[in-house]
Parts: structure tokens; sequence; C-alpha cells
């Protein structure tokens, strides 16, 4: 899991030429001597530095003869994210699971990283706000403002209709992330009063997780 510039920007185009290139120049020194199983990239520009530009989200080609892969970012659909998670699952499970690169870490650590990947999916992305009165009656549940983390994280950055489960009841409902246009608000799911009723009581928190095929559940 790798950049190219160990210094703090508050933008990538802050990164000079030549501090990329020497970035560059000593990530392949690091390859070369570890040989790492996988080159794992959160954002796009340090992949499209090191790799060229044009990269997609998915399995890149491979640096000094080790595979690279790049992440869906913190704003991706849901889905999008879903099927980047099962590409990366599939790479570490697979190919990359039974005939790492040579000199690179055995294969146990590969099935650790894919049961830690799975973990992950399931893992609490954050809690709703208190389901007040004025919810019930509107048959929402909203989230807190932060999409980066949290809640919100777990579903699409536009208004669209998606499938969550709460309380163990699938069903598809109307979802709002608010994000603007002069601030970003609390996300919005609309359920209905009459099922929300039903399922969710006054002051209760919901706890949402991003199961791992990808649907948002609250519980």
């Amino acid at each position: 899991l790798t950049d190219l510039v160990k210094r703090p920007t508050k933008a990538a185009a802050e990164l000079t030429a030549q501090e990329l290139a020497f970035g560059r120049t000593t990530l392949a020194d690091k390859v070369r001597a570890w040989r790492p199983g996988l080159l794992l990239f959160a954002f796009r520009p340090p992949a499209e530095a090191l790799l060229s530009d044009g990269v997609l989200v998915g399995r890149c080609k491979d640096f000094e003869g080790v595979p690279s892969f790049l992440l869906t970012s913190p704003y991706a659909r849901g889905r999008d994210t879903a099927t980047n998670t099962a590409e990366l699952l599939a790479l570490l499970g697979g190919d990359a699971g039974e005939n790492p690169p040579s000199g690179a870490t055995p294969r146990a650590p590969f099935r650790a990283s894919v049961t830690a990947l799975k973990g992950a999916r399931e893992l609490v992305a954050g809690p709703t706000q208190r389901i007040t009165a004025a919810d019930l009656a509107a048959g929402r549940i909203r989230l807190p403002t932060r999409r980066s983390s949290g809640a919100k994280a777990a579903f699409p950055v536009d208004v669209t209709r998606v499938r969550i489960v709460l309380r163990g009841e699938s069903m598809e409902v109307r979802y709002d992330p608010r994000l603007g246009p002069d601030r970003e608000r609390s996300g919005v799911l609309t359920v209905g009063s009459t099922r929300l009723a039903r399922l969710v009581r006054e002051d209760e928190v919901l706890q949402v997780r991003s199961e791992e095929n990808g649907t948002p559940s609250l519980d």
C-alpha cells in the first residue's frame, strides 16, 4: 500500500516533477529488493505518476515484475466499490495467491490478506443520527454529515434508489446524500413512515455496515 512522495500537501499538483521522479526511482529500488506480492494504490495520481496516464481502477500493469492495483475513490458508487473489491479478492486469492512473483511473500499471508479484506467489507461503517419523532413521522433515517468516513461512505454520491437491509428486512429506498451545493448536510434514507415505525423506535441509533456484496445493512 504505497505512495511516491512522503510529504504532506494540499493537492497532488503541489508536487514537483523532481520529487515524483525521485519517488519513482526509490520505489523501484524497494520493489526490486523486497519483491512484494502486490502494489496497492489508494489514489489515482501516484498510480499515474508511476505507471503512466490513463490508469484505470482495478488491475493495472506490472511494475518491476510486480502486479499493481488501483482502488476506487472514497466517493465511488457502492456497486463500483463492490466490483473493485471482488476483483482485488480474486487477484489475492487467485493468480497472485497461487503463483506470487519470485521472491515474493509466501502463499499464507496472501490468504490472510483475503480474510482481512472480506472482514473489512463487513465492518461497521458508522452510526446513523438519532431517530427522532420527526424522523418517524417523515419515514426517514438521517446519516451524519461527513462522507469521507462513517455511515455515508457506504452509500452513493448521487440521489438514487438503493437497496438496504434494515433490521434483517431487504428493501429498496430513496437516498439523498445532500452534498451541496453550498455545504454538505446529513444524508437521508426515505424508508416510509409505516415501515420505519414497525422496525425502529424513537431515540434509537442504528449501526451501518457495508456487507461483502456491497449492500448497506442497518441494525
